[in-house]
């Protein structure tokens, strides 16, 4: 109503002069509101735990790899090509506050993680930090900081999505997806539990994994931004990561079965092909990264001359 037009460029253009229009602050504080909801950015998540562990194993993987990207994306559109950084500037300091609630969701997220007894449940809660790395990067204003977070949408897509595949093949198999119930699993079905290691790596940060490229970004976003505080939250985020994910691997690889008469379970070579594609994608994603970082390069410093 405020530009006469839903061409982005036009209402770039338009909006300029009218910042400081009430109907123009509301209607961005709305926008922002309902995409952090979509995304399930920290606090306004509650919707996403349930729809992700009580869904089909194939429907969460398909959700957790697309649709929080796609409204991710939306809002870095929103923030960049709709407005620009002079918003943020001289009306609402938005950039500086999702800041501060991407660092909280990652955080946050990455506890709730921790005390979880379903695999599922523990993606979840983990989905809502990995979306905090993707909005801490979108709005760092910086080149690195929006690599990271390009590159993470593929790297969280691939991995998530990956994870949530592998919990669809255990609850096939064994009927549960309780993390107390894949004690030993490795001596179960070793493929599976292979995939779900390197999975795990790439979660955590791991070098040659996709992982550890888009926090190694962030990083240097932090950086730039002279913000330590950031290089921190991801550092400790890091090590919370390890924690709840490395007590998956131990009792899948540590602990032997309880079942003294175990048996290796045959393991569908039509489900397991998928699994390990996506974990030869994270592995390409994290040593051969030279092409995807200059394709993301290339849309940063698209993003940021849009800005200007």
């Amino acid at each position: 109503m405020a530009t006469g037009t839903l061409n982005l460029l036009d209402m770039q253009q338009r909006l300029v002069p009218m910042y400081h229009s009430k109907i123009v602050v509301v209607g961005a504080a709305f926008i922002i509101i309902g995409l952090s909801m979509k995304i399930a950015l920290f606090p306004l998540h509650i919707w996403l735990p349930g729809a992700y562990t009580y869904s089909p194993s194939s429907i969460s993987a398909l959700m957790s790899a697309t649709s929080t990207k796609v409204m991710a994306y939306v809002m870095i559109r929103f923030l960049y090509t709709v407005f620009t950084p002079k918003f943020d500037v001289n009306v609402i300091p938005i950039q500086d506050i999702l800041v501060v609630i991407s660092m909280v969701a990652i955080i946050a997220g990455s506890f709730m993680a921790i005390g979880q007894k379903d695999l599922k449940m523990m993606y979840a809660y983990s989905s809502i930090g990995q979306i905090g790395y993707i909005i801490l990067g979108a709005t760092m204003l910086n080149i690195s900081g929006i690599v990271g977070s390009i590159y993470h949408f593929a790297s969280h897509a691939v991995v998530k999505g990956g994870l949530f595949v592998v919990s669809g093949l255990i609850f096939y198999l064994l009927g549960t997806t309780k993390i107390d119930d894949v004690k030993g699993l490795y001596y179960k079905m070793p493929y599976t539990s292979f995939a779900f290691l390197i999975f795990a790596l790439a979660m955590i940060g791991v070098p040659l994994t996709s992982g550890f490229i888009s926090k190694w970004y962030l990083v240097l976003g932090g950086i730039a931004k002279d913000n330590w505080f950031i290089v921190i939250v991801i550092l400790l985020s890091s090590l919370l990561t390890a924690i709840y994910f490395w007590r998956v691997v131990n009792l899948m690889f540590f602990v032997k079965p309880t079942d003294h008469d175990y048996k290796k379970i045959k393991e569908p070579i039509i489900m397991v092909i998928p699994i390990y594609i996506l974990v030869l994608t994270t592995v390409v994603l994290g040593i051969f990264s030279e092409d995807f970082l200059m394709m993301a390069k290339k849309a940063a410093e698209v993003i940021m001359e849009t800005a200007k």
